[in-house]
């Protein structure tokens, strides 16, 4: 299902609310919309990047020839932001080898130092707790993380 932009209510919403800068999340319709909507009014627009959109296409084979198209949009789209925020040294160097310019490292995640495995207070013999904070997709490594489960789950020895 692909967003078909925004409708009369969020521009009023947005209107009424008079950001002075505008965050986009994704580079669908609707992010499209919302440039379009901060470029109008001269509002700095800042895109954060989250999901690489053109290898999507590798795991869905009759559309791995549209990849250049892919970069292509995700070129002009972050060429209209002021910054685009990846989240981290890696992903910012895909980009900028891939032509997206202004880019700006936007650190998310766990933190590492809080949340180690070092700190774990775990009973003897216990399973790990495993969990996936992800969209059910197999672009998200589902095939991976479903081994890991299976391994978890065999017999000591299997």
């Amino acid at each position: 299902r692909l967003p078909g932009g925004w409708g009369g209510t969020a521009g009023a919403a947005l209107e009424q609310f008079r950001p002075t800068v505008l965050h986009v999340a994704v580079p669908d319709a609707m992010g499209v919309a919302a440039q379009r909507w901060a470029a109008r009014r001269r509002t700095p627009l800042l895109c954060s990047h989250h999901t690489r959109w053109a290898s999507y296409l590798d795991y869905y084979p009759p559309l791995r020839p549209f990849a250049s198209l892919a970069w292509l949009h995700l070129r002009r789209f972050h060429a209209r932001c002021a910054a685009t925020l990846p989240p981290s040294q890696g992903a910012a160097n895909e980009l900028a080898a891939r032509g997206i310019p202004r880019l700006v490292v936007w650190p998310r995640g766990v933190d590492v130092a809080l949340f180690s495995p070092s700190k774990r207070r775990a009973a003897a013999g216990s399973v790990p707790t495993v969990l996936l904070v992800a969209r059910l997709r197999w672009e998200k490594g589902l095939a991976d993380f479903a081994a890991v489960v299976r391994r978890l789950e065999a017999p000591a020895g299997r």
